[in-house]
């Protein structure tokens, strides 16, 4: 028998002092939505159900110490949302899967969007159609999985921090991004030669201080040459592996 959806949905909620999330879903079919989630010294929302059918949308959550929406272990819908001036970073995805779309992200502490850990299989975390904005580490971090990251348009400081990184286990697929006005590389790829390419295609990579970088065990050839890349100090570092 199939489970019925449940949702949370309408509430302003606020100054919660303990270190744990405003809401915590630890159960499949819930749907989180039209919320107002600020003043949280933990994260807004904190997903740790490990099945399929979880939706945050259409929701405001800023203002909290740690993330906006911390998802583990789980494949969530995560679309139409305002997440904005949370200490550690917008989302996290911590050995976790689903979708991030159509998102405005901006002014979050280290990190718009981190990757970390493997994927929930056979799925793929895609970040799509997001606009990112003002972090000090990156709009965008793969430390873990494999990520399509597709049509958002990322905006960093131009003193600090990189628009997409992909570093450790990380392999992503970095198509048709608008990356702009970061203060490290608008795309850093430094991903081991065994975990196999990332794809850099039809991005548009303006005004930062690097364009795209590739550090030691990066091969060059991941980069296609249809990019738009002007305008950055320079526009393609590579270090040689030693």
């Amino acid at each position: 028998m199939n489970r019925p959806w449940a949702e949370i949905t309408g509430f302003c909620i606020q100054t919660n002092e303990a270190a744990c999330g405003a809401v915590t879903v630890e159960a499949i079919n819930i749907i989180v939505s039209d919320n107002d989630i600020t003043n949280i010294s933990g994260s807004g929302i904190e997903i740790r159900a490990t099945g399929p059918n979880i939706v945050v949308r259409d929701c405001e959550i800023h203002n909290c110490g740690a993330w906006g929406v911390d998802a583990r272990g789980a494949t969530p819908s995560i679309y139409d949302n305002s997440i904005y001036e949370n200490g550690m970073g917008g989302v996290v995805f911590n050995e976790a899967a689903g979708i991030l779309s159509n998102n405005r992200i901006s002014n979050n502490g280290f990190y718009g969007v981190l990757a970390t850990g493997g994927m929930v299989e056979p799925s793929v975390l895609t970040i799509d159609d997001n606009q990112i904005r003002g972090h000090s580490t990156a709009g965008v971090s793969v430390a873990g999985g494999q990520v399509r990251i597709l049509g958002n348009d990322i905006f960093g400081f131009l003193e600090v921090g990189n628009g997409i990184e992909v570093s450790t286990s990380g392999v992503a697929h970095i198509v048709g991004n608008t990356i702009a006005n970061c203060g490290g590389s608008g795309i850093a790829l430094n991903t081991p030669e065994h975990i196999g390419p990332s794809q850099v295609v039809g991005n548009n990579i303006w005004y930062n201080t690097l364009g795209i970088s590739g550090g030691p065990g990066c091969p060059y050839g991941v980069v296609s040459s249809n990019i738009i890349i002007q305008n950055n100090v320079q526009d393609i570092t590579y270090i040689a592996p030693t």
